[in-house]
């Protein structure tokens, strides 16, 4: 992982944030300092999901695979509209992991 300075994401802008550190997504709209980023100003800040393992980081796996259409549909709504998303998601659990999503259980992944 690389580390970077808070100045150098305030020289950024970014207009999306994705973290896998769920207490930073809940502290950053309350700092002064993050608030003058677009990503937070306009709450987008997502934490990736991370069962059974995380979908964007670490550890390498086939868990990165769901991460790419969670990714494409955080970054791309209008493109990748949410009901695309969860279908590719439950494709993936019920092809990787032979399991059947339930909506409930497909929100809990999502962070909803």
């Amino acid at each position: 992982m690389t580390q970077v300075t808070l100045e150098s994401i305030l020289t950024w802008q970014p207009q999306v944030i994705i973290t896998t550190d769920a207490n930073f997504a809940k502290q950053a709209p309350e700092d002064e300092t993050w608030q003058k980023l677009p990503a937070v100003a306009s709450h987008r800040i997502y934490v990736t999901p991370s069962q059974p393992f995380n979908w964007f980081d670490r550890p390498p796996g086939v868990n990165r695979i769901v991460g790419i259409p969670w990714t494409a549909h955080i970054l791309y709504p209008e493109v990748f509209p949410a009901d695309w998303c969860r279908s590719k998601i439950r494709e993936f659990y019920e092809l990787f992991y032979h399991y059947t999503l339930t909506d409930e259980e497909l929100d809990g992944l999502l962070n909803k």
